[in-house]
């Protein structure tokens, strides 16, 4: 059977053809009753006198003063008096009072003056001992329930100042909004916690065993400091509740189950309800529509899925639609799990906005990635940014699809700036933060690793190569021994000029064999004591070698001209070559400073060839001014 045909065997069971009901107000059992009285009686009523506990007669009778002038002297002898109405409803009316004892307001329900029916005293009795038993912060607090003079039922509770949630939905710019400091700005967000309240009250009502069965923006009040209370639990019920009922509730909010008058009563009702006040969030609008009254209660039996614009969160759809499902197994299992998922989805939400903000700056380091030039550190200062805000989105929810999506891509972006600075271990770092490591980014990873130990490696090399090239190496023993030569070669030219004033000869070859032997002792003696400091590297053992090989060669040939009887100035002249050349390679293989030395001796080797009396002098400045040149070298490279 259709579900057109399956309700109308409904609606012929619920004998409402031709009754008319305001389909966002309550069906009371007493409206039922006065607009149907041939129904039967026990689906009209909510319960027995019996069912009560309590016997009306029984009930404490309160003394109330009517409303009065202010100053009436009447009023000491009451503690409650009426002070004006607040509002009015088909079975009764809530009035204003003040209680002297506590000097406060307070809120008096009672009937309408004119004559009332056993029923009617009964539901109010019923509201105010369901109520009374209820003590929440989210449900309206019951101070006294009581009978005045004429046996009719008061209920005194407290004085709610506020304002009733439905105008704060239907209005974004109420003043409330702005009055009641603790709601948020963010509307979305404060109805779903002025929700999660309304939830935290029937959860309490559920492990009470009563229903309300009357869960709406309309029974919800908003106090002045954003206080949440769910209020009119007239049609409460208390369980275990048998039998057949009557059909209660807001047409345009109504589960289905409770148009069947053979269906359960349980806590699943007030969760279908939960789901109808959250599409009245999303929308504006009541759960279910039409015309009249058949056509509501006929969408409410079906309660098919609501299409959702697209602007409407699809967390917040999927619940809404699956709590007012049809099959009972389909909601959420409790008040208390409808909750939970509205605390999951404002913490989805937080989610959302971090990482939608965390996308923007991504979409931002991209464009500029994408430019010829980029500042590198700067971006990477972004995309680390970006990967604190897609980290702290997951925080609040882990599994956040885009969050998830958005730090992968923020990752590889970071890896790759981290490479190009140069970064391997920060690199590896964030590799190792990913769901899904990249085989290509740890491809480049370990091609910035191999380069970089490439480099060291030749780096290493090369610190290797300018260490045996360093000059300065021993630079302050080798001028002190150049000193030391110097300061011999001296002594040894003042003892041959005494020598010539005292009538001697000293230029001759065996002279200049002394002369030699005892430099090139002084040189090898001073080089083996501070071999270590003068020999330590390529450099220096070169130079040594070249500077003692000279002088062996000059050595050798001044033995070779005393045995062979030469011209001491010709031997001079010959040995004098012999140093241009080995200091000429020295500037070849050392360093350019033996070039001065090499060009001085080279003078003197002209001179001495032209003045052939200048020899002796010629040959000991050239000499000289190769320790000279490589003592103020090697100082100069020592500073």
């Amino acid at each position: 059977m259709d579900a057109k045909g399956s309700f109308g065997a409904v609606w012929e069971t619920l004998g409402l053809k031709g009754r008319t009901f305001a389909l966002g107000k309550t069906i009371t059992p007493e409206m039922l009753a006065d607009a149907a009285p041939e129904l039967d009686a026990t689906l009209a009523a909510p319960m027995r006198s019996a069912d009560i506990g309590l016997p009306i007669a029984t009930l404490p009778q309160l003394t109330i003063l009517p409303q009065a002038t202010e100053g009436d002297a009447q009023g000491v002898e009451h503690d409650i008096s009426i002070v004006g109405l607040l509002g009015e409803g088909g079975m009764g009316r809530v009035l204003l009072a003040k209680q002297r004892s506590l000097a406060r307001d307070v809120a008096v329900k009672t009937l309408h003056d004119a004559p009332f029916t056993a029923m009617h005293a009964h539901a109010l009795v019923v509201e105010g001992l369901i109520t009374g038993h209820l003590e929440h912060p989210n449900i309206t607090p019951v101070h006294q329930l009581g009978i005045d003079g004429e046996g009719r039922p008061l209920l005194v509770m407290k004085r709610i100042a506020g304002v009733v949630w439905r105008e704060l939905i239907d209005d974004r710019d109420h003043p409330a909004w702005q009055r009641i400091p603790t709601l948020p700005s963010d509307r979305l967000r404060a109805h779903i916690e002025i929700l999660m309240q309304v939830c935290n009250g029937l959860s309490f009502a559920h492990s009470r065993h009563v229903v309300h069965r009357d869960v709406k923006p309309d029974n919800v009040m908003i106090g002045e400091f954003g206080e949440v209370y769910l209020c009119d639990w007239g049609i409460g019920v208390k369980l275990p509740r048998s039998g057949p009922h009557g059909l209660v509730g807001t047409p345009s909010y109504l589960a289905p189950e409770m148009l069947d008058r053979d269906g359960a009563i349980g806590p699943a009702i007030d969760v279908y309800l939960l789901g109808g006040t959250l599409h009245t969030i999303l929308t504006g609008r009541p759960r279910h529509e039409g015309s009249t009254l058949e056509a509501v209660l006929e969408a409410a039996h079906v309660s098919a899925p609501h299409e959702y614009p697209a602007d409407v969160d699809a967390e917040l759809a999927e619940l809404a639609n699956r709590a007012t499902a049809g099959e009972i197994s389909r909601r959420p299992p409790s008040a208390l799990a409808f909750r939970r998922e509205l605390a999951d989805y404002l913490s989805h939400r937080t989610s959302v906005a971090l990482s939608d903000a965390a996308s923007r700056l991504y979409g931002e380091l991209e464009a500029r990635l994408g430019e010829a030039e980029h500042d590198r550190e700067a971006c990477s200062r972004t995309a680390h940014e970006c990967r604190f805000g897609f980290v702290q989105a997951l925080r609040e929810w882990k599994e956040n699809p885009d969050a998830l999506e958005g730090l992968e891509r923020c990752l590889a972006t970071a890896i790759r700036l981290e490479v190009e600075g140069e970064a391997p271990g920060n690199a590896r770092l964030l590799l190792g933060e990913m769901r899904r490591p990249s085989a290509e980014l740890s491809a480049e990873i370990e091609a910035l690793e191999a380069r970089l130990e490439k480099r060291r490696d030749d780096a290493s090399a090369l610190e290797v190569l300018r260490r045996e090239q360093d000059l300065t190496v021993g630079a302050r023993p080798r001028a002190f021994l150049m000193a030391a030569l110097f300061a011999v070669a001296v002594s040894m030219s003042l003892v041959a000029f005494l020598l010539r004033r005292a009538g001697h000869n000293p230029d001759t070859n065996l002279g200049h064999v002394i002369f030699l032997s005892i430099i090139l002792g002084a040189a090898s003696t001073g080089t083996w004591v501070l071999r270590k400091q003068l020999l330590s590297n390529t450099v220096t053992r070169r130079t040594g070698v070249i500077v003692l090989g000279s002088m062996l060669l000059e050595w050798v040939h001044a033995m070779e001209s005393w045995y062979a009887g030469a011209d001491p100035n010709e031997s001079h002249r010959s040995e004098m070559f012999i140093v241009a050349a080995t200091t000429a390679t020295a500037a070849v293989l050392i360093a350019r400073s033996w070039a001065v030395a090499t060009v001085l001796v080279l003078v003197g080797t002209v001179v001495a060839s032209v003045w052939p009396s200048l020899t002796i002098p010629a040959f000991v400045l050239g000499h000289m001014s190769i320790l000279v040149v490589i003592a103020t070298g090697a100082r100069g490279a020592a500073r």
